[in-house]
């Protein structure tokens, strides 16, 4: 498929940046409770249900015994007169922040290792194409291959036409691969098309339609 590699490495490069930033904010976030707030025990008075989400209230004791209300932030599954440790930040001594659940961060790193992994493969699969490109540009040869199969993906505004193509080497050994276009011209089952080929390092062989 005929794309803008710098483009689309720098898509990679984003997703890899997404990825990790996720993860950082969460882990960020996570590390200012524990790091700058005050542990205290907070005793719910007060649970509000709103769809899926619960709000609650309730209260704790300053470090003179004073009852503190507190709005308490990032609560599970709680109920009144329930007793649960969170964290004050001193900026903040109304609101009482629970620390968030272990699947909660592994969501997180699970979600942002998907995204990391998503961006190294579209630069890995880009490098290789342009290498794959130099070569054939540098040491391809040239042969009449057909189109012996075509699977066609995308909406009525773009189609990618994903055509399986074969041809003989110089040798007359027959290969097969895939190329991808979003022009007419791999559209055809078999139609007659320009091959161009070319041995690799590892014996494998790099291949497009020209």
């Amino acid at each position: 498929m005929k794309y803008n590699a710098k483009k689309a490495i720098a898509v990679g490069i984003v997703l890899i940046i997404f990825g990790l930033g996720i993860f950082s904010f969460v882990c960020i976030k996570e590390k200012a409770k524990t790091a700058d707030g005050i542990p205290v025990e907070c005793t719910v008075t007060d649970v509000t249900i709103i769809g899926k989400r619960r709000y609650a209230d309730g209260y704790y004791l300053d470090k003179d015994g004073n009852q503190v209300d507190v709005e308490i932030v990032n609560v599970g599954r709680v109920y009144v007169n329930d007793t649960i440790d969170a964290y004050i930040l001193p900026d903040n001594p109304n609101t009482a922040q629970v620390k968030s659940p272990m699947s909660l961060m592994l969501f997180a790193g699970a979600f942002s290792g998907i995204v990391c992994l998503g961006g190294l493969f579209i630069i890995k699969s880009v490098l290789k194409e342009v290498s794959e490109k130099k070569l054939l540009d540098a040491e391809g040869k040239f042969t009449k291959g057909r189109i012996i199969d075509v699977r066609v993906d995308g909406d009525k505004n773009l189609k990618f036409y994903f055509a399986k193509i074969s041809y003989q080497d110089a040798d007359g050994i027959e290969h097969t691969f895939e190329d991808c276009d979003d022009k007419h011209r791999l559209s055809r089952a078999g139609e007659i098309v320009n091959v161009r080929y070319a041995v690799k390092k590892n014996g494998k062989y790099a291949n497009d339609v020209i």
